[in-house]
């Protein structure tokens, strides 16, 4: 019996939800702004600790766009989109 509580010992994993309990008012309603970046059991989990310290989440961050260079000018993307060309046709 001992060789079975070792071996499973060693192939047990940790839980895969994070300790929220341990997290700040603050972190978690970060968190809550994505929950989309978050496994369903740690978003259950995630709720669930909101809920009882009395917190609502916070709604979905907006998606931030990156600005990005075209890759043959070295202007901004959206400077190249206003002429619809998308920066290729301008040398």
């Amino acid at each position: 019996m001992k060789i079975k509580k070792f071996f499973s010992s060693m192939f047990s994993s940790p839980p895969l939800v994070p300790c929220y309990s341990q997290m700040g008012d603050e972190e978690l309603l970060e968190l809550s702004s994505d929950p989309d970046s978050l496994t369903k059991q740690a978003l259950k989990a995630l709720l669930a600790e909101l809920s009882s310290r009395g917190l609502e989440p916070l709604p979905p961050a907006e998606p931030v766009e990156k600005e990005g260079k075209t890759p043959f000018l070295k202007r901004n993307l959206s400077e190249a989109k206003k002429c619809g060309c998308g920066g290729g046709c301008h040398k």
